[in-house]
């Protein structure tokens, strides 16, 4: 009973929260901010969406990242809580490249657009393939990014098998990928389900892996993100592989 009082706090009070939050983040966006000024919005929502839900965030491996390099992250995704860990607690500033679907929801995916994101048409390759060039031109440039390899959320906490299309813009762009491990997210909020269990969420990075002047191929990175995942989530949920 407590728990189900407690996620209907978090709906009453959130759901507020993110309209609020996402209006501010459009209106200061129409008046021509920086796109780092919206990330900082979101970011503060993120943390305020946990803070709310009582979910404590661990961060491990920030000091393998650098304030001047751009990144290719890569993560697992069990839960809606992912998108929200990865926003608020994940040390480098990043755009995603996510499903075009994301952006038809109202003001979220405006906020998503606002932040310099990129839809990703996974129905029409043509369309996949213009969205990857964008992405690779952005991260050239000098900007993270943060992709699911998967494509869509595991329902038992088993990782799906990891797509090309994250280690293929690793190898176009010629910038580090680093794998991410989530943790805890599924046994927050599981799919299907509104109801939150206080759990310790962790955010695991790993140390970047070069890909320019290497000989690493596309499907060696995609190897090398899987087994660091995996070997992460053996170690602090030892029953992930049973779909607990």
């Amino acid at each position: 009973m407590l728990r189900m009082l407690k996620t209907a706090l978090v709906l009453i009070l959130g759901i507020p929260y993110t309209f609020f939050m996402i209006s501010v983040e459009i209106a200061v966006c129409k008046i021509r901010v920086s796109e780092s000024f919206a990330r900082k919005i979101a970011q503060s929502w993120a943390r305020g969406i946990l803070v709310l839900c009582g979910l404590p965030v661990r961060v491990i491996g920030a000091e393998y990242l650098s304030k001047r390099e751009a990144y290719v992250f890569v993560a697992n995704h069990t839960s809606m809580l992912d998108i929200t860990i990865l926003l608020g607690y994940l040390p480098s500033p990043f755009l995603w490249l996510a499903k075009k679907e994301l952006f038809r929801i109202p003001w979220f995916g405006a906020g998503m657009r606002y932040i310099g994101s990129i839809p990703i048409d996974r129905g029409h390759p043509r369309a996949a393939i213009k969205s990857m060039r964008k992405a690779a031109n952005r991260v050239k440039e000098g900007a993270s990014i943060v992709v699911f390899p998967e494509g869509t959320r595991s329902r038992d906490g088993r990782m799906k098998p990891f797509k090309a299309g994250a280690f293929h813009l690793a190898k176009q762009s010629a910038r580090p990928m680093v794998p991410v491990a989530l943790l805890g997210a599924r046994r927050a909020l599981p799919a299907k389900s509104l109801r939150i269990a206080r759990v310790p969420l962790i955010l695991a990075i790993t140390p970047p892996i070069p890909t320019a002047g290497t000989e690493i191929d596309k499907n060696e990175l995609a190897k090398m993100a899987f087994e660091r995942i995996e070997r992460i989530q053996l170690k602090y949920e030892p029953g992930f592989g049973k779909g607990s």
